[in-house]
């Protein structure tokens, strides 16, 4: 799977349910260690560096709030956080688009002033604009994240509790929460895809080893990384 494909693999959370799942597939269980087994990689993974400029400071702080908002997606679904799950995803991608931004971002002096705490409203784009900005710059991912662009909505929906959030609540005659097992791995593959895609750009910043990012974000895309074991990650 490429990563223009992965959009195509997250219909539960663009308003229809994927219905052509192999009941064969890992369930939920193994999709929660196998995320797990993710974050120790990603922890042992990154370059690590003290000497960073404004541009840098900031890209890499973004990158990081979104590998924590990833974490915490992947523990909330753990302890039946379901419905709180999609909200914080969406702050996940959020943070990576952003990072992006800030990467090719010419006005050095705005990223300081978020530096020194003095960020106001308005200081950083939307994340529309922001996408614009990154096409505009030609950015080599800008086409793969405005593809995302159509989840990120629907993540919205659920973060403001309109009608996608509401519908899963409804289980006549109770009002329970009815987010699937389906939906939530779906969830775990796309914070996973860019939890990997921001310690790529991470290492990137850190001039480190990205072909490794590379080959981990292949074995996620493809959902191989489900062997728990990574015997796949060689």
């Amino acid at each position: 799977m490429s990563m223009r494909q992965l959009n195509v693999n997250l219909r539960s959370f663009d308003g229809t349910m994927n219905e052509n799942v192999d009941s064969a597939a890992p369930n939920l269980s193994v999709a929660i260690a196998a995320s797990a087994w993710l974050t120790t990689v990603l922890n042992e993974y990154p370059s690590h560096s003290s000497s960073f400029d404004d541009r840098e400071r900031v890209v890499i702080s973004l990158l990081k709030i979104c590998r924590e908002h990833r974490d915490a997606v992947v523990v909330m679904i753990h302890l039946g956080g379901r419905t709180s799950a999609p909200v914080v995803a969406r702050s996940a991608f959020e943070a990576y688009v952003l990072a992006l931004w800030a990467s090719q971002c010419e006005d050095v002096e705005r990223l300081k002033r978020v530096i020194l705490g003095q960020e106001k409203k308005g200081q950083f784009p939307t994340l529309k604009k922001a996408i614009q900005d990154l096409k505009k710059a030609m950015h080599p991912l800008c086409t793969f994240i405005a593809d995302l662009h159509p989840i990120y909505s629907a993540l919205s929906d659920y973060a403001h509790g309109y009608g996608r959030q509401i519908s899963r609540w409804i289980e006549l005659p109770e009002i329970v929460s009815t987010h699937s097992d389906i939906e939530m791995m779906e969830l775990i593959l796309f914070v996973d895809s860019i939890a990997v895609l921001a310690a790529i750009s991470q290492e990137r910043v850190c001039e480190g080893d990205v072909e490794t990012g590379a080959r981990l974000l292949r074995l996620v895309l493809s959902r191989s990384y489900f062997d728990v074991n990574g015997r796949h990650f060689q």
